[in-house]
């Protein structure tokens, strides 16, 4: 139940987060992408940075405070040093530890919140972008590239505010180690430093490695959740062709390159890292040699104080194969967003909805379904009054569910489309029950009111003739409805779309042959108590194959190649 999940905190809300993070649809680059995407999480970005700097220096202290302490220890020893100042740095030592735990723990709550805030605002501008999908888009979109898009993706861009600030300190600790090595041991620091720059033309050839591998896998990923998705939506027809294992076949055919490529990348993985693990080793190797061949001297408080040094640049250079990997998958995710989100999409709705009735008036009318195709609808001039009930007849592909899709700016059009009786910036509230119903894996109910309030949902059953039906049903309204209605017959899920039609009280009424699955007196019984009973002074567009109705209808529109070739009434 709703009330069972946690609230979220106001930083997280999905009323506001999606308009922060829209304009990242407009970046210019990959590069622009991940910069703007951090630079839209606002003032936490400068806490995260500020606790980088206290992580530098209350790190870069530890080495300094062990080179200390330990000298008073041998003073002590040898019969001198101040014991208080002995105790002093150890209790600093102490407290600088504690101090650092603290730190730690902070730095990781905020970067993991920089990374949930923009996998949300990622997510939140994906949907909506989906949600607006021109139909030629979405003919070339699956649901599998959607769900990779939201799951795997966003992920991958999110890491990088969690990646930058792991580079940062990297590089600043990298410096800083460097420096204080060399006022420790002089020029012998420069051989450890010369050790690491060794190793970086290996992280160019891994860096590459993991962008190719990345994108291979990333490419098999969305084949095989494509696939699956397709055999999940038809599996009722793989079950009655008996297709399992053809299809089963292909899937584990994907599912291995996936894996073999999966195996390369940790291979690669495992060797980078096993290289960089071993480069503090190298360096600290080779920075004792040369600073006892250039006559320095060992003793314990500078051996440990470089060991304590040489630890620090463990941290940037054994992570740097997890970096140049996490480096590759934002990148390949932010490219896959980005050609996303520059899909072509329907202008998204400014106008405020009225309620009043409205005519309807089309001059020149031309629609296709991409601004590249033929028009399905050529030189349609129409004219339509305030509440005339119009049916339109034709025969199959004529254009009858194309006009019904443009009317409601679901598709690119040319001429003027003027919704009468209307003032100016406002737009009629369309009620629209389509010709394959949209069924809701959720309850009757839900698939009625779609969040709304109830007030009117007792009537809507009552006039789609839906009670017999939720008589036989276990819980009523609140019996749930399986994956795409498969617990529904036809008729069930045709008249379940009209009272959804009916509850979201609309000023224009849409229907696309909404009877073709009911018996004639269930049908007769919609026709008198909607179209013709409670919707009587709206405004309605019907698409039907019945023509026992047609009689009842203010005017007939017959529609055949995409041309109005008849329009009066039946007599």
């Amino acid at each position: 139940h709703a009330s069972d999940i946690p609230p979220l905190p106001p930083w997280l809300d999905p009323k506001t987060i999606g308009f922060r993070f829209q304009s990242l649809a407009n970046a210019k680059s990959d590069r622009a992408f991940l910069w703007q995407a951090l630079k839209l999480c606002g003032p936490r970005v400068w806490w995260v940075l500020g606790i980088v700097i206290s992580l530098w220096c209350v790190h870069l202290s530890s080495p300094f405070l062990i080179k200390n302490l330990l000298e008073g220890i041998q003073d002590q020893i040898g019969g001198g040093g101040n014991m208080t100042w002995t105790l002093l740095l150890a209790g600093a030592f102490c407290c600088v530890s504690l101090l650092q735990g603290f730190i730690i723990h902070h730095y990781l709550y905020l970067v993991i919140s920089l990374e949930q805030l923009i996998v949300s605002g990622l997510n939140n501008v994906i949907y909506r972008h989906a949600l607006r999908l021109n139909r030629s888009v979405m003919d070339k979109q699956s649901v599998g590239d959607l769900v990779n898009h939201v799951g795997t993706d966003s992920t991958f861009v999110g890491e990088f505010a969690i990646l930058v600030f792991e580079i940062l300190y990297g590089i600043g600790i990298t410096l800083f180690v460097t420096i204080a090595a060399y006022l420790l041991l002089g020029p012998a620091a420069f051989a450890g430093l010369a050790v690491l720059v060794v190793l970086a033309p290996f992280c160019r050839f891994a860096a590459k490695k993991f962008v190719d591998l990345d994108a291979t896998i990333m490419t098999e990923r969305d084949r095989r959740v494509g696939l699956m998705s397709q055999m999940i939506s038809s599996m009722r027809v793989m079950k009655y062709l008996v297709w399992e294992r053809p299809a089963a076949k292909d899937v584990t055919a994907i599912h291995d390159k996936e894996l073999q490529i999966r195996r390369q990348l940790a291979f690669a993985e495992a060797g980078s890292l096993l290289l960089f693990l071993t480069s503090h080793t190298f360096a600290g190797v080779a920075t004792f040699t040369t600073y006892v061949m250039l006559g320095g001297e060992l003793n314990p408080a500078i051996v440990f104080a470089a060991i304590a040094l040489f630890d620090l640049w463990e941290h940037p250079f054994a992570h740097l194969a997890g970096y140049i990997a996490e480096l590759a998958e934002a990148k390949v995710g932010t490219g896959r967003i980005r050609k996303f989100l520059q899909t072509d999409s329907l202008a998204p709705q400014t106008a405020r909805v009225g309620r009043q009735t409205p005519g309807l008036q089309l001059v020149n009318f031309h629609c296709s379904y991409s601004e590249t195709q033929s028009p399905v609808l050529r030189d349609w001039n129409l004219t339509i009054a305030p509440g005339e009930a119009v049916a339109i007849v034709g025969p199959v592909g004529s254009g009858k569910t194309t006009l019904l899709s443009a009317l409601q700016g679901e598709l690119p059009v040319e001429g003027d489309i003027t919704w009468t009786e209307l003032p100016q910036g406002v737009e009629p509230r369309f009620g629209y029950a389509p010709q394959k119903p949209f069924v809701l894996n959720s309850s009757i109910k839900q698939n009625i009111l779609f969040g709304g309030a109830d007030i009117s949902l007792t009537q809507a059953i009552r006039s789609a003739c839906f009670e017999p039906d939720l008589a036989e049903m276990p819980a009523g309204v609140m019996t749930e409805i399986g994956e795409q209605g498969v617990n529904l017959s036809g008729g069930q899920k045709q008249r379940l779309s009209l009272c959804r039609v009916y509850a979201s009280r609309p000023s224009v009424i849409l229907l696309d042959d909404p009877v073709s699955a009911v018996d004639t007196q269930t049908e007769a019984h919609l026709m008198s108590q909607l179209v013709f009973g409670h919707w009587q002074n709206l405004t309605r567009l019907v698409v039907t194959h019945r023509l026992d109705h047609l009689c009842h209808f203010d005017r007939v529109l017959f529609v055949e190649g995409g041309e109005l070739k008849g329009d009066g009434q039946l007599e």
